[in-house]
């Protein structure tokens, strides 16, 4: 399980769940999950999106992964 999964997971969201509350397509959560994406050159709206939704600091998101 990656760090990002399991603070998804912590929060008791799914990736489905988790696009939903941030308008952020469900395939690209997966690919940030699954390391097929860096989150560390998302946009900075991606970022507080779900900095905001997982109800962390963009810094602690960052480097949490």
């Amino acid at each position: 399980m990656t760090k990002l999964e399991k603070l998804i997971k912590d929060k008791n969201l799914t990736n489905y769940r988790l696009a939903k509350e941030t308008g952020i397509k469900k395939e690209i959560i997966e690919d940030y999950v699954k390391g097929r994406r860096d989150l560390k050159r998302a946009s900075l709206g991606t970022v507080i999106k779900l900095a905001q939704s997982l109800e962390i600091s963009i810094n602690e998101l960052i480097h949490h992964i």
